[in-house]
């Protein structure tokens, strides 16, 4: 994908910051008698902070402005979990097209005018607790005096840049947004003050020991599943001449994923026809189980993946399972498409079913724990405006969505892909995340 959210790294106040023309080296006053120097923390009026990386003489206003990174409260944000109601984020807006530096573009100017006071912040890769979101609000009331934490960035990338900076990607009409992503802070991009954890150990306190290059290490089997007896290959007619399809895709098999005889774990609660699995198989991942409330998915995966475990049961029930080892290192997540479809005309008696499908992700992680998820939907899921029948707000559930991976500690990345465009003979949007630990 374009606009790599990693390239988005940039360093704290202790660090070179980046290049901010006509720099008062010394700071300057506001017109409270407040000095404001490169590295301090202000708050603006409105409610949201700046991390000053310079101080400069303003082109138009008179006077002075400053110059910085933009943080936000995360209390009630769609998309990031419900914590300390100190906590903010960091926005990282850039545009797709614009090849100024990611670090540069980031940086947002204010007249000094709108800044109100000092703060403190501190940047960290410390999870907060999670904090129920039904609770009291009184406990969410700001002070002057409260030290700030940020975890988190959220990075906006818009197909063309806007004079008015967005600080939420759901601020915007998604046909507007490139790309989305919540990351959690790195080691390199926190304050060298803090008490860091390493990525490593954090990821080991959610999923235990993790192992280099896969879970798995008894060599899968690397070719397709045969056929089973009674069932005949599928043929393409072309000026009468039949072609077999499936011998022509398995005689150009990418070679499996397998180094020092180990390979990724793969799930899939939602598995469907077994497309999705058989493009995993193909990439060379291990199968270690699947499941589907529907009869006819779960036989239809059997026949294709006969060694494979294989449960029909209902997503939310999976977390109740005992005595069964799920844990994978790959989980992929399509659930039912259907309430957030553009195509949707009416409700249907399945609409409950399966808008609650949507919301078992959280136990599936929990339950789960995998290394990497993915999540395939309906492009409707992130562009559409209208409710499900059940008067949920679309958009408002894929924040929802969003949360239950953030709020378990997952960095997410989100884009509306055009399946055409990888050899789909139809045009297709589909809404891709891709979270990791």
């Amino acid at each position: 994908m374009n606009g790599d959210s990693r390239n988005l790294r940039t360093s704290p106040q202790n660090r070179k910051s980046p290049p901010v023309k006509n720099i008062y080296t010394n700071g300057a006053k506001t017109l409270k008698g407040d000095l404001i120097q490169p590295g301090d923390t202000v708050e603006l009026y409105g409610g949201d902070f700046l991390r000053v990386c310079g101080v400069r003489s303003h082109p138009t206003k008179g006077g002075y402005s400053v110059t910085g990174w933009r943080f936000c409260r995360v209390k009630k944000t769609l998309g990031l979990p419900n914590s300390d109601p100190k906590e903010v984020y960091w926005v990282c807006h850039k545009a797709e097209n614009n090849r100024e530096k990611a670090e540069k573009q980031i940086l947002q100017e204010f007249h000094s005018s709108k800044v109100k006071c000092h703060r403190k912040l501190t940047l960290m890769n410390n999870l907060l607790p999670r904090v129920d979101s039904a609770q009291d609000d009184s406990i969410m009331i700001p002070t002057q005096t409260e030290h700030l934490i940020c975890s988190w960035k959220h990075v906006i990338i818009t197909k063309e840049g806007k004079k008015k900076r967005p600080i939420h990607a759901f601020q915007l009409e998604a046909s507007k947004i490139a790309e989305g992503s919540f990351v959690r802070l790195s080691t390199e991009e926190c304050d060298k003050s803090t008490a860091l954890v390493s990525h490593d150990d954090l990821r080991t306190g959610w999923r235990g020991h993790t192992k280099k290059f896969g879970s798995s290490s008894h060599g899968a089997d690397d070719q397709l599943s045969p056929l089973p007896s009674g069932m005949k290959e599928t043929t393409l007619h072309d000026n009468g001449n039949q072609e077999s399809v499936l011998n022509e895709t398995q005689g150009n098999l990418p070679k499996p994923i397998d180094h020092e005889g180990r390979r990724y774990t793969y799930g899939d609660p939602f598995c469907g026809g077994c497309g999705s699995c058989r493009g995993a198989k193909e990439a060379g991942l291990d199968h270690s189980w699947a499941s589907d409330y529907d009869a006819a998915a779960c036989e239809t995966f059997h026949l294709n993946f006969p060694l494979a475990k294989n449960f029909r049961m209902d997503a939310q029930d999976i977390h109740s399972m005992h005595g069964i080892d799920l844990n994978v290192d790959i989980l992929h997540l399509s659930t039912p498409c259907q309430p957030y479809s553009p195509a949707r005309r009416q409700r249907s008696d399945k609409d409950k079913a399966n808008i609650a499908a949507s919301m078992a992700i959280g136990s599936l992680l929990d339950k789960v724990k995998p290394r990497v998820a993915t999540f395939e939907n309906t492009s409707g899921l992130w562009e559409r405006k209208a409710k499900t029948g059940y008067g949920v707000d679309v958009r408002k559930r894929w924040g929802e969505i969003l949360q239950q991976f953030t709020s378990r500690g997952y960095s997410v990345r989100w884009k509306t892909i055009k399946f055409e465009q990888y050899g789909l003979p139809q045009e297709r949007r589909r809404l891709i995340l891709i979270a990791s630990w």
